[in-house]
């Protein structure tokens, strides 16, 4: 993500830098800067007009994923001892 901030923490731009391949979690991330607002403002140090910020934004995979992933170690475990 990146978004830009003016001098007051008033959100001015905000977009996707880089696609997750997923459409909904890209329209995610950008709502979750939408939400975020109000910032605010940038520390008195920042010298520009603007402070541009960038951002990774990492989302957990399901709950009922990580089951199935347990399920799965489990049963691999099983198999194959000492692999």
């Amino acid at each position: 993500m990146g978004f830009t901030l003016d001098r007051s923490g008033k959100l001015i731009s905000n977009e996707l830098l880089q696609s997750s391949g997923s459409k909904e979690l890209d329209l995610e991330a950008v709502a979750i800067v939408d939400r975020a607002q109000p910032f605010p403002a940038p520390p008195p140090e920042i010298k520009d007009g603007k402070l541009k910020i960038e951002a990774d934004l990492n989302f957990p995979p399901p709950r009922n994923l990580l089951k199935e992933d347990a399920a799965l170690h489990a049963k691999l475990h099983g198999i194959c001892r000492g692999c």
